[in-house]
């Protein structure tokens, strides 16, 4: 089965345009919006990709094409302050209530692919950064949402956890702007994470490939230093996660695969997989399937045994996406705002 990626916009409410990239099996639409193949099976789902921190969406290109190939239509779009949606603003999500944004983001995109493809079985696959905007969507929203991964989930870093993050990143961003890049916080953040590895680059945690290091490396759309106040979003969203009374109201049977290597510093070293886990189970999630891989680093659908992955990725869907009765496409409704700080 071959695969195409298309590449669109879509316009959020604050007028923000984010850049969509949809990678499907060959197929062509009818008028009527219905999907007619050119000889290959009907798709099978849909996978809403959400990437991590400091990263893109085109960065997901060989992953797309892997699910494409196996008959899953997959939309990544470029979070604001990454990639082509904020060219020239990386780093920086919104000077207030950036997080919320994030997860309306995802909704309307969401919406707008199950729109486009009706009556498939809708997936959020979220990694790193992703996961969190994940898990904080579900809170609310968990009817519109066939089946949820979580990829490399992270864990509030040690030195951030210590010395009280949020209220620190609220008063870098009081003292020295919002939109200013906060070294500081980037180094509490990802200053220990290479550590245990070679050193070769800063960046060794990401994979055991070099290539794949290398090309993040070189690549300016990546790696970049964030913003105060992204720091003030981000740790805003690791809060909202472990909120257990808005949990409670995720509907019980939605299929939850929780994914890492056991040597991502970023989920603790696979720690973060057992607690999301464990955290789901205790508000009555039921199917909720866990799976650590030996040797692997943050970014596992990018790791030396990426075929493993993708292969056990895809056996899951088939298993708990394709048999999901999918749900009627539900109203966007935007998050309650909480107050700005």
């Amino acid at each position: 089965m071959t695969a195409a990626t298309t590449r669109s916009t879509l316009t959020m409410p604050d007028g923000t345009r984010l850049a969509v990239r949809t990678t499907a099996p060959a197929m062509s639409e009818t008028g009527t919006g219905d999907i007619a193949h050119l000889g290959a099976p009907a798709p099978r789902g849909i996978v809403h990709v959400l990437h991590g921190m400091a990263e893109h969406a085109q960065r997901y290109d060989r992953f797309a094409d892997e699910l494409a190939r196996a008959g899953y239509i997959v939309v990544v779009n470029d979070q604001r302050g990454h990639g082509e949606t904020s060219p020239d603003s990386l780093g920086h999500l919104a000077d207030h209530d950036g997080w919320q944004l994030l997860v309306e983001d995802a909704l309307r995109v969401g919406a707008a692919a199950r729109e486009r493809y009706p009556g498939l079985p809708y997936v959020v696959l979220g990694h790193s950064m992703g996961a969190l905007v994940a898990r904080t969507l579900v809170l609310d929203h968990s009817a519109t949402v066939d089946a949820l991964v979580l990829v490399g989930a992270p864990a509030v870093p040690g030195l951030l956890r210590r010395y009280g993050g949020l209220a620190l990143a609220r008063l870098l961003s009081r003292l020295r702007g919002g939109r200013r890049p906060s070294p500081l916080l980037d180094r509490m953040t990802f200053g220990a994470f290479n550590a245990p590895f070679e050193g070769r680059t800063r960046f060794d945690w990401l994979s055991r490939d070099p290539e794949v290091v290398d090309a993040y490396v070189a690549d300016p759309r990546c790696g970049f230093v964030c913003s105060h106040r992204f720091f003030v979003d981000l740790l805003t969203g690791l809060g909202i996660v472990g909120e257990r009374r808005r949990a409670a109201g995720i509907r019980p049977d939605l299929p939850v695969y929780v994914i890492a290597g056991d040597q991502d510093p970023v989920g603790d070293f696979g720690r973060v997989v057992s607690d999301v886990a464990t955290a789901y189970r205790r508000v009555g999630v039921r199917d909720v399937t866990t799976r650590l891989y030996p040797g692997a680093r943050h970014e596992i659908l990018a790791e030396t045994n990426r075929e493993e992955v993708v292969a056990d990725l895809l056996h899951w869907l088939d298993r708990h996406a394709v048999r999901a009765q999918a749900a009627p496409l539900a109203r966007v409704i935007p998050l309650r705002r909480r107050a700005r700080s």
